[in-house]
């Protein structure tokens, strides 16, 4: 699916030497859709290798999926792999959605 650039929208940018930018997506395209080489080719001259782009998705609904019942919503973040022939991007953290259950917390109960 070819995206839209007001879809992408800058988040902040890395202040420094070594800057980089982190991004928001938002669409109704699969996750497995935004990993596929070429997805973000919209946005070559936009993003660098490196960027981050925090990734929300609600996938499109049908007719039926209209009627009051939960929509599913998952949420990523990516990493620009490469922007030379096709746009590629990496995934860093898959956070799925706000039913899923709870991640487990890194040394619960032990004192740092």
């Amino acid at each position: 699916m070819v995206i839209n650039r007001h879809q992408l929208r800058e988040a902040f940018h890395g202040q420094g030497d070594y800057t980089f930018d982190a991004w928001t997506f938002a669409g109704r395209d699969s996750l497995e859709a935004m990993l596929a080489p070429g997805f973000f080719n919209d946005m070559r001259g936009i993003l660098a290798v490196g960027d981050l782009i925090y990734a929300g998705t609600t996938p499109c609904r049908t007719r039926e999926q209209y009627l009051p019942q939960p929509v599913p919503v998952r949420r990523a973040l990516l990493m620009v792999r490469s922007i030379e022939r096709d746009v590629t991007v990496r995934l860093v953290q898959d956070y799925g959605g706000p039913d899923d259950p709870d991640a487990p917390m890194v040394g619960k109960g032990k004192a740092r």
